[in-house]
């Protein structure tokens, strides 16, 4: 369902190179928009370079939907905001293609690599931009992306899903309650199709308790990662 924005050679070798220190990791993102009231035009995105040291035990991958109409102002003129979060956040950076939503949304997925607290911090500038992108006068429905600057939307593997869930949703309890969230919320198996190895979580509340609960969970996924971990494909 998702189309990968890079499918050459060179591209398909970055995350193998991310996890061997010492060695150069091509940071490459190519992303294309395009919605049906021009809200975002077709955006070629330069391929850049960075020389980065990642210890793997250090390593960290976070997927996380954003709405359709902020990935203009992520990926910037030319890919000047995809290219300089890339550089400052010394991590890969990866954007899906317009028209492929993620599986019960309407939503592109942004993909991070890199170290722990680099990803953190990208995941972070991500949220800001979400919640800062001016909504466009083409969107028909207001309301409801008002609403949507508001949330996070993170995505983790299927078999994960009941560790932040819990018997009768005690865990997604305890993390709103802990996290002081309006909602913490994981996708419902009905929005998904059979067989996806992939959930969304949903997490609103002020942004500084938002961001910390983000935190929570990619470290918990983190610690998770011998049993399950999201995979670099945005094919879906």
């Amino acid at each position: 369902m998702w189309k990968s924005m890079i499918s050459s050679p060179r591209a398909s070798t970055l995350v193998s190179a991310i996890r061997l220190r010492s060695l150069q990791r091509t940071l490459s993102v190519v992303a294309s928009e395009e919605v049906e009231t021009q809200i975002v035009a077709n955006e070629a995105v330069e391929i850049t370079e960075v020389e980065s040291e990642i210890a793997e035990d250090t390593m960290s991958r976070v997927k996380m939907g954003i709405p359709f109409w902020v990935t203009k102002t992520l990926i910037g003129v030319g890919g000047a905001n995809i290219k300089q979060m890339s550089s400052e956040f010394n991590s890969l950076i990866k954007v899906s293609k317009y028209g492929n939503n993620f599986p019960g949304t309407s939503e592109a997925v942004v993909l991070i690599e890199g170290e722990r607290d680099d990803v953190i911090a990208a995941v972070n500038k991500t949220v800001d931009f979400v919640r800062s992108t001016e909504i466009p006068e083409g969107i028909k429905d207001r309301e409801r992306a008002e609403r949507r600057q508001k949330y996070s939307r993170l995505i983790i593997p299927s078999s994960l899903s009941g560790k932040f869930i819990g018997k009768g949703g005690a865990v997604a309890t305890k993390i709103r309650e802990q996290f002081e969230l309006e909602t913490f919320s994981v996708q419902g198996r009905e929005y998904i199709p059979e067989g996806f190895e992939e959930r969304s979580i949903i997490i609103s509340g002020e942004e500084e308790n938002v961001k910390e609960a983000m935190a929570h969970v990619m470290e918990e996924l983190r610690s998770q990662s011998g049993r399950a971990q999201l995979d670099e494909n945005l094919n879906y």
